[in-house]
């Protein structure tokens, strides 16, 4: 469960867990980027990799950020 905090929910927050997402694909069929949306705002969480002897691995750790 990932609680994103916002004044969009009367409880204060969200569970990003708990709503719909689309998601966008990198050329190589890595994911790039998850994206919800809740009371008319957009939440992006943007994946990075770093390349291990010819293996996509994934590098640090992807946050939700608000649009």
């Amino acid at each position: 469960m990932t609680i994103i905090y916002t004044d969009l929910s009367p409880s204060g927050h969200i569970d990003s867990e708990q709503l719909p997402s689309s998601y966008a694909y990198n050329g190589d069929g890595t994911l790039a980027t998850e994206s919800i949306s809740y009371g008319g705002a957009t939440w992006v969480k943007t994946y990075a990799y770093t390349n291990v002897n010819g293996v996509q691995k994934p590098s640090g750790k992807p946050v939700w950020v608000k649009q």
